[in-house]
């Protein structure tokens, strides 16, 4: 579980609670290269048949990414441009079923 202060009023970083329980199975899960320096490929397998979404979000919670597939199944590949947003902390999460998969990535221009 990470933990984030976010100020409401000026909306700098504030309290954000992003929990990393993963209760979703996912097979042969590849994520390269991380951190990165530009763009990050997601590879993963998931055998049960469900509307799925695949998104990443930043540590504030905010979505940079997100993409529904009606009743998939089998293997997920993606490609992630990093290079226009803030060097920090992402998330992606993976969400099938109501059952939720988070792993943390790293993104730094050096």
């Amino acid at each position: 579980r990470i933990i984030i202060k976010k100020n409401k009023k000026d909306n700098t970083i504030g309290e954000t609670e992003m929990k990393l329980g993963n209760n979703l199975k996912i097979d042969e899960l590849d994520v390269y290269p991380n951190p990165t320096s530009s763009e990050m490929n997601f590879k993963f397998k998931i055998r049960k048949k469900n509307p799925t979404e695949f998104k990443i979000v930043d540590i504030a919670g905010q979505e940079v990414f997100s993409e529904k597939i009606e009743n998939f199944s089998g293997s997920y590949q993606t490609t992630f441009d990093f290079s226009n947003l803030t060097e920090g902390m992402y998330f992606f999460q993976i969400n099938q079923d109501g059952k939720k998969f988070t792993e943390k990535i790293m993104y730094s221009k050096d």
